[in-house]
């Protein structure tokens, strides 16, 4: 039974189970985001956070803003490992073993993608301005 519910959640978790689940994300896109060196001043939308929601929302805009809007989009995530948690559902439940759970972020993170790989500071949503942990501002 627990064989065939790892199996089922396409993580390659058991022998000869598949490799489906985030590594799809990472096919989808063909190659790994680069983190930029300097962010850029200013960009359409700023997405705080690599995680799933944030990694999701970031492949959506993609879909949806024509391909000229593409380097407007931001995440900010200083992590190099994206961690998807509701795996960690199975590791105390199958007993899984959670360091299975880890990507790198570079092949999560959608091409064409800004990946500004900083901390968030603060936020400043009057002035549409987010400062980062190093000191630079980021108006979206």
């Amino acid at each position: 039974m627990a064989q065939r519910l790892a199996q089922r959640s396409g993580f390659g978790l058991v022998a000869g189970g598949s490799r489906r689940g985030l590594a799809v994300l990472s096919r989808q896109w063909a190659k790994a985001a680069v983190p930029v060196e300097q962010a850029r001043g200013k960009y359409r939308v700023a997405i705080v956070g690599g995680g799933s929601a944030g990694v999701s929302v970031a492949a959506q805009l993609l879909r949806k803003l024509p391909a000229s809007e593409h380097k407007g989009v931001a995440v900010i995530e200083p992590r190099d490992t994206h961690f998807y948690q509701p795996y960690w559902t199975m590791v105390g439940g199958l007993g899984l073993d959670v360091k299975r759970s880890g990507r790198p972020m570079e092949m999560m993170i959608p091409r064409g993608v800004h990946w500004v790989k900083d901390e968030c500071a603060t936020f400043d949503p009057e002035n549409s301005r987010i400062t980062l942990a190093g000191g630079q501002d980021i108006e979206y």
